[in-house]
């Protein structure tokens, strides 16, 4: 193109004439994008095919939405471990994925062999995919259900309601509503705890939270539907011996004294992670340096994201450290003196209770019930901000002022969690599961 012809289009764009092309442009992708959120929600809801095998054995069947080598993280190891768990105690234990999408038994296997904790898992259990509904799920008729999403717990309902009506198990990890805006997805998902259903919440902030709201097992109308179980665990989080959380704090000390220090930001830009306030957090961190806070010599890297560097005032970097594998996550965390880890749930969730075990200062959010005063109990080593950028700057203020003190930071490593999966699905927790489930 020449340059007489680059003069003459942004004439033209610049007199409108493109701008009816632009409007049908911006119309065609509003509509390929309702029609994908149409087509992606009915998929979730389609129900499971099922067929009551008289011959077939009984089975307690979890439902979740895929299962590879990216799923062995997060809320995940929640899922697979009580499945073990539950086989361990004499069940067949069969996991059902629900979601359309690749699917290889044989790679599983191979990406199971390299996790220490799943290792056996296909040994321990049945893995059945259901994602495309084309084959019927043999099922006994005193078969058992476990949900572990909102759109599982639909398609969990269904199918006991053919056979005995009998409550399903559903694993509560989230409010899953407020993983969307105001809407279909959002209605659909509350909608799930209005079924007959135990609960096992995975922290007992979130079961107060449905508690204080009515919500699910402790709405007002189940009280019709006889006696509905609930009870809360917690998701183990990483431990340190006392050598390494010692050396750790030693070396802190050290870098502080020269002012050097080093914080860690939980940093997800992506659309899909908003609950991690990636905004506030970064622009409250950006007044903290503005403000004079934090010395010449400070570092300030990002986990969770494969984002690149991000820029911060007075010249200085977020450098962005992508996501890690678990053994390299757990040493990064006894390298930083403070953390920075927003979420906007009821729950704490686990990265600021991890940085606190590693001898962080953590500056994490309130959120309804989750107070300041509640987050304080877990540790001294978490500080509850306000979700503003007032609060992140304050509350990151207090971190620094306090992180000199070695003593407050190893007492408060001591995160009152569980730390091994044994002590989070204990003895007398998984007996009324399984008295649920029977």
């Amino acid at each position: 193109m020449s340059l007489l012809d680059g003069k003459r289009l942004r004439r033209l764009a610049s007199s409108g004439w493109l701008l009816p092309v632009k409007r049908v442009v911006s119309q065609t992708l509003q509509q390929t994008a309702e029609r994908a959120s149409l087509h992606r929600l009915e998929e979730k809801l389609r129900p499971l095919v099922v067929k009551v095998d008289a011959g077939a054995p009984r089975r307690i069947n979890l439902l979740i939405p895929e299962l590879h080598r990216g799923s062995l993280y997060g809320g995940y190891i929640a899922k697979l471990t009580l499945a073990q768990r539950l086989a361990a105690m004499g069940n067949r234990v069969r996991l059902v994925i629900v979601d359309p999408g690749p699917f290889s038994l044989a790679r599983l296997g191979e990406a199971l062999q390299g996790n220490a904790r799943f290792a056996q898992l296909l040994e321990q259990v049945e893995v059945v995919y259901q994602g495309d509904r084309k084959a019927a799920l043999r099922i006994s008729d005193a078969d058992a259900f476990i949900a572990t999403t909102w759109w599982s717990a639909h398609l969990a309902a269904e199918v006991v309601e053919s056979m005995r009506g009998k409550p399903f198990l559903y694993l509560i990890q989230e409010y899953e509503p407020f993983t969307y805006p105001m809407g279909s997805w959002f209605a659909m998902a509350h909608a799930s705890y209005q079924y007959p259903h135990h609960a096992l919440f995975s922290s007992s902030l979130l079961r107060d939270f449905f508690e204080l709201n009515d919500i699910g097992v402790f709405a007002a109308q189940t009280a019709t539907t006889g006696y509905l179980g609930q009870t809360a665990f917690e998701n183990a989080i990483v431990s340190y011996t006392e050598p390494e959380l010692s050396a750790s704090l030693s070396a802190s000390a050290a870098r502080l004294q020269a002012g050097k220090g080093r914080l860690l930001f939980y940093a997800r830009p992506e659309g899909h992670a908003h609950r991690n306030l990636y905004e506030l957090g970064y622009l409250g961190l950006s007044r903290a340096i503005e403000d004079g806070l934090f010395a010449d010599g400070w570092e300030f890297h990002g986990i969770g994201s494969e984002r690149g560097d991000q820029p911060l005032p007075g010249g200085r970097t977020l450098k962005m450290l992508g996501k890690l594998g678990f053994d390299a996550y757990r040493q990064r965390l006894l390298d930083y003196d403070l953390g920075l880890s927003l979420m906007y749930t009821q729950h704490p969730s686990l990265l600021p209770l991890e940085m606190a075990a590693a001898g962080q200062l953590v500056v994490t959010n309130t959120c309804l019930n989750k107070s300041e005063q509640r987050l304080a109990a877990l540790s001294g080593n978490l500080i509850g901000a306000v979700p503003t950028l007032t609060g992140v700057r304050n509350g990151l203020g207090s971190a620094l002022e306090a992180s000199p003190d070695i003593e407050r930071r190893r007492q408060g490593a001591q995160v009152a969690w569980a730390r091994t999966w044994d002590e989070a699905y204990h003895d007398s927790l998984m007996a009324d599961v399984q008295a649920w489930l029977s």
